[in-house]
């Protein structure tokens, strides 16, 4: 899962620069790297060993001197607002250059509509014990100047994040590679443990010159950086071509991620969150035509009912070659581990739910997993799809509904007011290798602007010499479908069927034994210490995993089990397991949030309250604990 997620961050990075980005990161490996100072000649190497750093920058922090700041106008010096070292060009020389590579990636992602990126070097930076730089912009020297590019050189230090702030967003954009101490563990342990080992990776970081950026404080170890000022050279693009530009990267992505035959060999779905919500008839008319439409030449058009970047991603996807589907999701968010697939996106949520007795003596519209699945949704862990999210953060969702809910169907403790919401996702297939075909059909500019109709340009034309303040919209006319129209052949081999089912993996087919801790529950749990191994059957998932350790521990009171974190050398990750974690021996950690409860439930009808308490002044009594 590393190993892919590392592959797919070309791709993400390009479908994220669709829209404007501020910034844009990443990382590379070095095996050597070389500062020379001009003075004395002298020659400092990285990277080096952690037991060794000290000693060895020693001859760098001996010339160096300290960093400034502008300030109104004028270049001042205070360790208040600023803490660090500086070396300028004029001082030493670099056996180093950012590659084009790089220089191109910023281009493509940053400043699509500049002819070329050129990086000047500007410095180096020291921030030892105690180094920091408050929130602050780079002083502009040009006008072609646009932004900054920072080189993190491989050293080991603690703090010194780089945060970026831009309007109401904040980000750290560079951090530690490796901390040097992990949780628990002693310091004459971590200096052990760290001193013979060498980093590898340089981590780099490029932004605009409006974005306000700080420096955390280090807290231990040297951090080292070379900065970049960048400037834009060449014509500027119009930006219809730097739209072409931006999608054509998004496709080109896609062609490589396809060219790798070490990625998702037995195939796999990309799955995008969608920027923006739309109504099931627009989900279906967009991928309809994405089906029936050629890779050579598909185009905007086509997607004509989806919006913005969302459209601009399935054409350059479906211009690869690629199958594009867009999935219905509903999600919930109590726990935060429940998604369902639906098979149509609903306009309301009639018939969603049931009324039923709830704990606390009343009436509520309630619902359950297996009700959810009548509704039209199966879990999306358990729909048989090796789904990889690839952006999934900042997307569209919409309210869905409202009401009691409690997974294995108690409404009692575990049962919860929750919120449900709906939402759109781009799923792209990734054929097996054996049934891999690209398109190397680039896309031009007809296939990703709509053109505007004559009668329409004109009236956009009298409007504007009508009113110069007032700028009409104009809205792209509709696309005249012939119904008859058969389907055209496409250069790349299209299977009969858009999502083939994909045969079950040994782990659906044999019994496998999963090793729980920290479970939570009943006295049988605490003599248990929370510990237990369940036997998971063919085809049973996360689902019914929670479901036999319930039985397993019992109720754990006010508390629902959230999650389920896989555990690797006795430190639990960060991310839920999901159905395809379930292998056999696998050890697995239990989650738990907490649940109001029947406090909680306590409402007020007709002079009455929750259960059946019809005079406000035992509520009052109630809530003074003198009845509980």
């Amino acid at each position: 899962m590393a190993q892919s997620a590392e592959k797919l961050a070309p791709l993400r990075s390009a479908v994220e620069a669709i829209k404007s980005c501020y910034y844009i990161n990443g990382k590379y490996s070095t095996d050597s790297l070389t500062i020379k100072l001009k003075d004395d000649g002298k020659e400092i190497q990285l990277p080096v060993k952690y037991g060794d750093q000290e000693a060895h920058f020693a001859p760098l922090l001996k010339v160096a001197n300290a960093a400034p700041f502008g300030r109104a106008s004028e270049t001042v010096i205070d360790a208040n607002i600023r803490k660090a070292s500086q070396l300028l060009p004029e001082q030493f020389s670099l056996g180093w250059s950012p590659p084009e590579s790089l220089l191109q990636q910023i281009k493509d992602q940053l400043i699509p509509d500049a002819e070329n990126v050129e990086a000047r070097l500007h410095k180096i930076n020291i921030y030892t014990t105690g180094g920091h730089f408050k929130s602050h912009k780079d002083t502009p020297n040009s006008d072609s100047q646009f932004g900054t590019l920072v080189i993190q050189l491989p050293t080991f230090f603690e703090g010194g994040q780089l945060v970026l702030t831009h309007q109401e967003n904040v980000v750290t954009a560079l951090a530690p590679e490796v901390s040097h101490r992990r949780y628990g563990e002693k310091p004459e342990d971590a200096i052990k443990r760290m001193s013979n080992f060498v980093p590898k990776n340089m981590h780099w970081a490029a932004f605009f010159g409006d974005v306000s950026h700080q420096v955390k404080q280090v807290t231990a170890g040297c951090r080292i950086t070379i900065t970049y000022v960048l400037h834009r050279t060449g014509a500027v693009l119009k930006p219809s071509e730097a739209l072409l530009a931006r999608a054509e990267n998004v496709r080109r992505a896609f062609v490589n991620l396809l060219a790798d035959t070490e990625f998702e060999s037995e195939g796999a779905t990309l799955g995008f969150d969608c920027n923006h919500l739309y109504e099931e008839k627009q989900l279906a008319t967009s991928e309809n035509k994405l089906a029936a439409d050629n890779a050579e030449n598909v185009s905007i058009k086509t997607a004509s009912t989806l919006k913005n970047e969302d459209a601009v991603l399935a054409v350059a996807a479906r211009a690869a070659g690629l199958q594009v589907k867009i999935y219905r999701i509903l999600s919930e968010s109590c726990c935060g581990d429940f998604e369902w697939l639906l098979k149509k996106m609903p306009a309301s949520d009639r018939g969603f739910g049931k009324k039923r007795r709830v704990d606390g003596g009343f009436y509520a519209k309630g619902i359950t997993n297996d009700e959810i699945e009548d509704f039209g949704g199966t879990l999306l862990e358990d729909s048989n799809e090796n789904l990889i999210m690839v952006k999934y953060d900042n997307n569209a969702k919409k309210r869905f509904s409202a009401l009691e809910w409690a997974a294995e169907g108690y409404f009692g403790n575990e049962a919860s007011t929750t919120t449900f919401y709906t939402k759109s996702v781009i799923a792209i297939r990734i054929p097996e290798i054996s049934k891999r075909n690209t398109c190397d059909k680039p896309l031009t500019l007809d296939r990703v602007l709509l053109k505007e109709s004559t009668k329409k340009k004109r009236k956009a034309h009298e409007a504007l010499e009508n009113d110069d303040d007032e700028i009409p919209s104009i809205q792209p006319s509709k696309r005249q479908t012939d119904e008859r129209r058969q389907p055209r052949i496409s250069c790349a081999s299209t299977p009969p069927v858009l999502f083939p089912p994909t045969t079950a993996s040994s782990r659906d087919s044999t019994p496998r034994t999963i090793h729980i801790i920290g479970g939570r529950g009943n006295t049988k749990c605490d003599q248990l210490n929370g510990k237990c191994d369940i036997i998971l059957q063919p085809g049973e998932g996360v689902r019914e995993l929670k479901s036999k350790i319930r039985k397993v521990f019992g109720k754990y009171s006010h508390h629902t089990m959230s999650s389920l974190h896989l555990v690797s050398n006795g430190q639990p990750s960060s991310v839920a397991a999901k159905a395809s974690d379930l292998v056999d021996g696998v050890t697995l950690q239990c989650t738990y949030s907490y649940t109001t409860g029947n406090i909680s439930n306590l409402r007020s009808s007709r002079g009455g309250w929750g259960r059946t308490f019809g005079d406000p002044w035992m509520m009052m009594l109630m809530n003074h604990g003198r009845y509980f």
